[in-house]
């Protein structure tokens, strides 16, 4: 978890949210792709963005990631890249 200029505190609830968020938007996603025999590896990397967003946010984000790893993989090797602009 990265710093970005933030104490212990504010560190420890943004773990704590993208940890819940991860549980509820993405394990279930995961799961069904490895019990498809699927290999699943995940990096959730805070941004400093993360620090000033609200819990919702942090879900609905994680929620549309998991719908775009529940699609079928593309024929490009099915990586799925989070536009950052």
């Amino acid at each position: 978890m990265p710093k970005h200029r933030h104490g212990s505190v504010e560190r420890n609830l943004v773990k704590r949210r993208l940890r819940d968020a991860v549980r509820r938007a993405l394990w279930p996603v995961l799961r069904t792709a490895d019990a498809q025999g699927a290999p699943s590896e995940l990096v959730v990397w805070a941004t400093p963005t993360c620090y000033a967003a609200s819990f919702d946010a942090l879900l609905g984000d994680l929620e549309r990631i998991a719908m775009r790893l529940a699609t079928p993989l593309a024929p490009t090797g099915g990586r799925v890249v989070e536009d950052r602009s």
